[in-house]
């Protein structure tokens, strides 16, 4: 739904008649959000469960899953029609719809920064595949999986009854499962059949990406502002094929209408088994810094044991996983015995004993 005078400051809708079918329906929403995003217009998205019509609890299920990630989210029908909200279907479904909501949540900083970039320079916040991967062919027919920027590839089962979905990974890229940062996939490989049961949609970071994620609290808070407002982070990194990635953050104070509010800025690089965090000292006051509490690290490779170090002083709080090459480090503490922030220059090495 917009109107001729739409801009690339108003958000638009999708209107899907759950009448078309299961595949239909989604799948048109999809590829309608990554045209709008290529129109200019990156808040998009359709109503979530279907508007015309009564929907149902795997149809609804499913494009919650997939409505989590698009850049506007919102479960929205018809007068007279059914109840299709995440408490009409039940405490199994109602829990996995949750969980899904949560994920958003816990991206709330990364979805926030590629808005930011979309103001700044016209990116597209939802993408189809071939927009990064131009020189891979076989993304140029691909419509049933998208890119969420650069850096996030989601895969949402489209088919009724389907258990299992078709997920090509693009070439040349490592790709990460998003929350477990085991690897997934080289790039330019095809799985027919990858595993997506009814509490699960597949979502993929790709290598050589660092994304900011908010610490999970256990609950979801209702607007932006707050969830800008957590103050505890985690840095998920994603290994290159050269043992490399790079991410940043962008927050601001959430509330200012002001187009030069007030802002704070900071990135991420890693190379040569060390993390660089660098901000901007200048807006350190509260409101604006977030804490390090975590990093999580995939690729890091296979070895007896793995030690970190800020400086000199090592990290109690490791845990690596030789089998999958993921490495957890909680409760990140400087030298100073201060806590890890983004408006200060820290960095964060480890050693790999073979």
């Amino acid at each position: 739904t917009s109107i001729p005078n739409t801009s690339n400051l108003n958000p638009a809708e999708c209107d899907p008649n759950n009448a078309d079918g299961y595949t239909k329906a989604v799948v048109s929403t999809q590829s309608t959000g990554i045209n709008f995003n290529m129109y200019g217009i990156p808040l998009v998205g359709a109503d979530i469960c279907g508007f015309n019509g009564d929907s149902n609890e795997e149809l609804c299920t499913r494009w919650s899953q997939l409505g989590a990630f698009y850049p506007f989210s919102r479960n929205h029908n018809t007068l007279f029609a059914r109840a299709q909200e995440p408490t009409a279907w039940g405490t199994e479904t109602t829990a996995i719809i949750r969980s899904a909501l949560l994920q958003r949540y816990r991206l709330m900083l990364y979805l926030y920064n590629l808005f930011v970039q979309a103001n700044e320079d016209g990116t597209p916040v939802m993408q189809a595949l071939f927009m990064q991967f131009p020189e891979d062919t076989v993304t140029y027919n691909l419509d049933r999986q998208f890119l969420l920027g650069s850096d996030m590839m989601v895969c949402p089962v489209l088919e009724k009854g389907a258990k299992t979905v078709w997920i090509y990974f693009p070439s040349p890229s490592l790709w990460y499962s998003m929350w477990t940062l085991e690897l997934a996939s080289p790039g330019g490989k095809l799985n027919p059949e990858y595993p997506a049961p009814r509490d699960t949609i597949p979502v993929f970071a790709r290598g050589g990406s660092i994304i900011p994620v908010v610490m999970e609290t256990g609950h979801v808070t209702p607007t932006a502002e707050s969830v800008l407002g957590s103050h505890e982070i985690s840095l998920n990194c994603y290994l290159d094929t050269n043992g490399e990635a790079r991410g940043e953050l962008f927050v601001d104070d959430g509330l200012s209408e002001s187009a030069q509010r007030p802002s704070h800025h900071a990135q991420f690089r890693l190379a040569n088994q060390t993390l660089t965090i660098s901000g901007d000292a200048a807006r350190s006051e509260a409101g604006f810094v977030r804490q390090v509490r975590t990093v999580r690290i995939g690729g890091v490779g296979y070895g007896s044991k793995v030690e970190v170090f800020i400086g000199s002083r090592p990290q109690p709080h490791v845990q690596y996983d030789a089998d999958t090459g993921v490495m957890v480090v909680s409760d990140l503490i400087k030298e100073s015995g201060e806590p890890v922030t983004t408006d200060t220059t820290t960095a964060i090495t480890w050693k790999l004993t073979k």
